[in-house]
C-alpha cells in the first residue's frame, strides 16, 4: 500500500484537482484507490458525491490522521491519496486544526506530492511546505519521498523551465509531466472526469517507478 499526500501549505495550488485526477489515473492503471479527504472543507468528498465517482472517498480531517489511517484503510487498497488543506505559516496559530492535519498527513505519507504553478508566488509560498517536511522528518525514522508537480503550465513558456530548475536546485525532484492550463480541468469540479487526464496519467506512471 502506497500513501500519497497531496500537500502544499499555500492554498489554491490545485491539491484537490490533483488528488482527483491522480486517483482516476491510478484506476486506469488497474490499481485499487481510496481518497482520504483531510480538508475540513470536504471538497473532494463533495465532488465524489456530486459526480457519483466509483472511487471511494473518506472524510478524515483529523490532526491524528497518521494514527487513525491504518485502522481505517486496513491495507485494502493499493493507493491511498490524501487531499490536505492549505494553510499559510502566518495562519498556523489561528488555524491549528488545518496546520495539524497537514503535519499529520506528512507523517503518514510514503510520498508527498507538491503541486504548484510556475509562478513566483507559488514558488515562494511553497518554501513553507519544505520547512514543514524538515520538521516532520525529525519525527520519522525515514522521510517520505518528495516530488513536485507543475500545474497550470502554458506551452513553450520559459517560466516553466525556470521554476523546474529552481525546484531541482533545492533538491526537489520534479515530475516530468506538466499539467496544462485548460478550461476542462479548471471547470471539472462536480463532474465526472474525462478519460483524457492531461498529464496526470503520466504522473502516476512516473510515481510508480519508485525512483
Amino acid at each position: 500500500m502506497e500513501i500519497i499526500a497531496i500537500a502544499n501549505l499555500k492554498g489554491g495550488t490545485g491539491k484537490t484537482h490533483t488528488a482527483a485526477f491522480l486517483a482516476h489515473a491510478y484506476v486506469q492503471l488497474g490499481r485499487s484507490v481510496v481518497i482520504v479527504d483531510a480538508d475540513p472543507h470536504g471538497c473532494a468528498l463533495d465532488w465524489s458525491e456530486t459526480a457519483d465517482w466509483t472511487i471511494p472517498v473518506i472524510g478524515l480531517p483529523s490532526a491524528q490522521l497518521h494514527r487513525k489511517l491504518g485502522g481505517i484503510v486496513n491495507g485494502r487498497y493499493d493507493i491511498v491519496i490524501i487531499d490536505t488543506p492549505g494553510v499559510a505559516p502566518t495562519d498556523r496559530a489561528r488555524d491549528p486544526l488545518a496546520s495539524g492535519i497537514v503535519f499529520s498527513a506528512l507523517r503518514a505519507a510514503d510520498t508527498v506530492l507538491i503541486p504548484l504553478a510556475p509562478t513566483m508566488m507559488d514558488f515562494r509560498r511553497t518554501q513553507a511546505t519544505f520547512k514543514a517536511l524538515e520538521e516532520v522528518e525529525a519525527l520519522r525514522e525515514d522521510g517520505p519521498r518528495v516530488r513536485a508537480l507543475l500545474t497550470r503550465t502554458r506551452p513553450n513558456a520559459g517560466s516553466t523551465k525556470v521554476y523546474r530548475a529552481a525546484l531541482e536546485d533545492q533538491g526537489c525532484r520534479v515530475l516530468a509531466p506538466e499539467i496544462p492550463t485548460l478550461e476542462v480541468i479548471a471547470q471539472s469540479f462536480g463532474d465526472r472526469l474525462p478519460n483524457n487526464l492531461f498529464g496526470y496519467l503520466s504522473a502516476a506512471m512516473e510515481l510508480e517507478e519508485k525512483k
